[in-house]
């Protein structure tokens, strides 16, 4: 959010919804998925989350269902953890 609580180009509108793809705790811990960078943004997304709760969608990552079938930088991770 913008410095001075308010998002950059505005609330979301009547036909738009917040979509949080994957947020678990795992990133934020000492894991092998750590994300350095979820202490930065998760006040943003509880922020907009607190203020638009009927428009806010949290769904899990959804991986290919074997290795192999991922493609780009995704089939190393699939092959590397058994997804």
């Amino acid at each position: 959010m913008a410095k001075d609580d308010e998002l950059r180009y505005g609330p979301p509108g009547e036909s738009e919804v917040h979509i949080c793809v994957d947020m678990q705790r795992m990133f934020a811990e000492a894991t092998d998925w750590k994300m350095p960078w979820l202490p930065r943004v998760l006040p943003n997304i509880l922020a907009v989350t607190a203020a638009y709760p009927e428009r806010s969608l949290f769904t899990p990552f959804i991986p290919a269902r074997k290795p192999g079938q991922g493609a780009g930088m995704w089939r190393h991770d699939y092959e590397r953890w058994g997804r």
